[in-house]
């Protein structure tokens, strides 16, 4: 999920063309190696490393869920988005309403803050079509997937 969640975010930024291969499974395959993903997963630095080999400018990254408050992950979410950086949940998935309880660490794409309804737009490329898609939840619950336990990360663009 960390290379499928990045490849949504070069995509956003419109570089997805950058990435060695023909389709998209071959630049999965690619970025999953540059990533160094195996059966356990992707780091969160190798996820952002793997990011900042396709940005010029305004590079990623992380920061320890824990660590933020809410008025800092609104911050940085609209900053990143401000500089077409689409942020990563490193997430914990039972703090998403649409996970129904089931809780398990993925990585899931932020493509939108919206500050009038206080949702923000998440790019889930889980391969389970319960999960997989495009859904829209309060921000907080968000926040709480990266905040409520100690080794969950943002990760995104600060200047």
């Amino acid at each position: 999920c960390g290379p499928a969640s990045a490849y949504m975010a070069i995509g956003g930024w419109g570089e997805t063309g950058s990435i060695l291969g023909l389709s998209t499974e071959e630049k999965l395959q690619e970025l999953a190696s540059e990533m160094g993903t195996d059966s356990s997963g992707t780091y969160v630095y190798s996820v952002t490393n793997g990011l900042n080999r396709y940005t010029i400018g305004h590079d990623y990254g992380y920061y320890l869920g824990q660590d933020l408050t809410q008025a800092l992950f609104r911050i940085y979410s609209f900053n990143s988005l401000s500089y077409e950086r689409a942020p990563l949940l490193h997430a914990r998935t039972a703090a998403l309403s649409y996970y129904n309880g089931h809780n398990s660490g993925h990585y899931i794409t932020v493509t939108e803050f919206n500050y009038g309804t206080e949702e923000v737009r998440l790019h889930d490329p889980n391969y389970n079509d319960a999960y997989y898609g495009i859904h829209y939840v309060p921000y907080t619950e968000a926040y709480d997937s990266i905040n409520l336990e100690s080794d969950r990360y943002y990760i995104c663009y600060w200047p």
